[in-house]
């Protein structure tokens, strides 16, 4: 835990008594065996928080920790600044930023002795935390994201916050987890919408994607798309991937089986009528990419038991 709770009655939490009071601090500690029974149940197993808190402008916060924590944490700076100290190296905190310190790392960290931080922060654990982390393109070389102020869904921070002070049951605790792995899942999305590129190539990749989506239909190409929006091929590709997390022509293929999909669930068509709506002139080839896409041949998809 970063620092025990001030004025709140959890007699499961311990107390320090040398630890500093931050006005307008809320925390909730899960105790030993609250920990053990999360890390038991099939909803929380891959994913849980232990710790969770607000400080408000936590002047003389520090928090040292040799052998690392045994759950991996999350510190959103709201406003002010701070610092971290781990593998031999200090980082600067800022506003926005997110810190990360993965679960038994050597670390220290404490607020600026000038501008104080406010911190919206929580510790997990769960087998999900590394995949989560690598969606997030964290490397431990560097713990410090940052962020688009847009990136950090703050309301649903407070919503795992204020479930976890509201009780410690099974639901609680589900609750809480399942708003921050939302909270996790929807900065994955913002990282990979918003990179830091210009916001005019951005527009354009937005400006792709309705395309493809609109035309996937017609006889597409990565490099007709790039001259299309005035990349080369190997920047649009870049580009387009980042913006995505497909390749133009894996997006494509994924839009089109999509819309296959809906075809084969919603009308008699023939399959080869069906691959001709979705851009394949070939029905054997298209046959090929929608078992490869989705396990199943159109027949078998379209036979299959659904709702």
């Amino acid at each position: 835990m970063d620092n025990p709770p001030n004025k709140m009655d959890y007699s499961l939490i311990p107390m320090k008594s040398d630890s500093p009071d931050f006005s307008g601090q809320r925390i909730v500690v899960l105790h030993p065996a609250q920990r053990a029974r999360a890390a038991r149940l099939d909803l929380l197993r891959s994913f849980h928080p232990t710790d969770i808190g607000y400080y408000p402008a936590a002047a003389g916060h520090l928090r040292e920790r040799p052998d690392g924590s045994p759950q991996t944490i999350f510190i959103r700076c709201a406003a002010g600044a701070g610092w971290c100290q781990t593998g031999g190296s200090r980082y600067e905190v800022r506003a926005n930023d997110l810190l990360i310190i993965p679960a038994g790392q050597p670390h220290s960290y404490g607020a600026s002795e000038t501008d104080p931080w406010t911190i919206e922060w929580f510790h997990a654990a769960g087998k999900g935390i590394a995949e989560y982390l690598g969606k997030m393109g964290f490397h431990r070389r560097s713990p410090v994201l940052r962020l688009r102020p847009e990136a950090w869904d703050s309301p649903l921070f407070d919503e795992a916050l204020s479930t976890l002070e509201a009780g410690f049951t099974d639901l609680h605790l589900i609750q809480a987890a399942k708003a921050l792995e939302h909270l996790l899942a929807h900065l994955v999305i913002r990282l990979h919408k918003h990179p830091t590129v210009e916001a005019s190539f951005m527009a354009r990749m937005e400006e792709a994607v309705s395309f493809l989506r609109s035309h996937f239909d017609q006889p597409l190409t990565a490099p007709g798309l790039a001259s299309r929006f005035g990349f080369s091929t190997s920047h649009f590709t870049s580009l387009f991937l980042q913006h995505t997390g497909h390749s133009p022509i894996d997006y494509l293929i994924r839009v089109r089986i999509s819309r296959a999909c809906s075809l084969l669930d919603m009308t008699s068509l023939s399959i080869q009528e069906i691959a001709a709506r979705t851009g394949y002139g070939d029905p054997y080839y298209f046959s090929r990419i929608f078992k490869k896409v989705t396990g199943l041949s159109p027949k078998s998809y379209r036979s299959s038991s659904k709702g």
